[in-house]
């Protein structure tokens, strides 16, 4: 007949058991996409809602590949998280279109023309691979309280330039640098030239990277890899988001200027685990 253990015995062994399972639990809860502080001329910007629950939304995802070619949102929080519904305009590309696309927020023809000459060797070779799409939504871009028609240009290479996003299995590649994924988002050519007017005096309005909303507020966002420290060489692959807003700039005058909001430093699991 066994005898009962003593109460000392049994509170000891039920403390290495929760002890186990919480260093189990913390391995297994490591973050993939860790928060970084935003500083701003030196100063430290507080933490936004919009930080917090993108956080946990991307963290559900530490076992897909990194999220550079587009936002995944996880069923928990598609109350506060949505993509835009973008509506590919045509099965063939409009080569016509996408030139009035990067052409549209320059005033000056001059500067459009240079900036088409400039961009189109790359938007032309994306075409000849059927990679380019332009598609539209309405979507309040500059969070003027106003979804307005825009163009979303994507010239269709992410997975070319992130091979190691392709494959669940190549967990061990997803550390490796990554190149931001080359998407272009602005109001269509006549949306962009008034709002150009109103309050871009000095520069297009043109957003690179994605979108999402949350809340009714438009962010965009982008992943890419940066020399973290030039001594070491380090390479560490950042998500950044953005919001534009309006600012006032002399009284009675506003223009609109893009905010850095959140920053997240992605490490998959057996990096994050180091």
């Amino acid at each position: 007949m066994m005898k009962a253990k003593s109460p000392l015995l049994q509170r000891a062994v039920v403390t290495i058991f929760l002890v186990m399972m919480g260093m189990h639990g913390q391995a297994q809860a490591a973050d993939c996409y860790v928060p970084k502080p935003v500083i701003i001329d030196g100063k430290e910007k507080p933490n936004e809602p919009v930080c917090e629950v993108l956080a946990r939304n991307l963290n559900r995802f530490c076992d897909s590949p990194p999220m550079v070619c587009g936002l995944e949102i996880h069923p928990d929080f598609q109350q506060e998280l949505a993509l835009p519904r973008w509506r590919q305009l045509a099965q063939q590309t409009d080569l016509k279109q996408v030139e009035e696309f990067i052409r549209a927020p320059w005033m000056s023809k001059e500067t459009g023309a240079r900036v088409w000459k400039r961009e189109s060797v790359t938007i032309g070779s994306a075409y000849k691979m059927n990679r380019l799409k332009l598609a539209e939504a309405a979507v309040d871009i500059y969070n003027l309280e106003e979804k307005l028609p825009a163009y979303r240009l994507d010239l269709g290479g992410c997975e070319r330039s992130n091979p190691q996003v392709k494959d669940p299995k190549t967990r061990g590649t997803w550390g490796q640098e990554l190149n931001s994924n080359d998407i272009r988002i602005q109001h269509v050519p006549p949306v962009i030239r008034r709002l150009f007017k109103q309050y871009f005096p000095i520069g297009a309005g043109t957003i690179s990277g994605d979108l999402f909303i949350f809340r009714g507020a438009t962010y965009a966002y982008f992943m890419a890899g940066y020399e973290d420290n030039p001594l070491t060489g380090e390479i560490v692959n950042h998500l950044r988001v953005n919001r534009y807003g309006r600012v006032q700039v002399v009284p009675n005058e506003t223009d609109l200027a893009m905010d850095n909001i959140c920053l997240f430093e992605y490490r998959p699991y057996e990096e994050a685990a180091k």
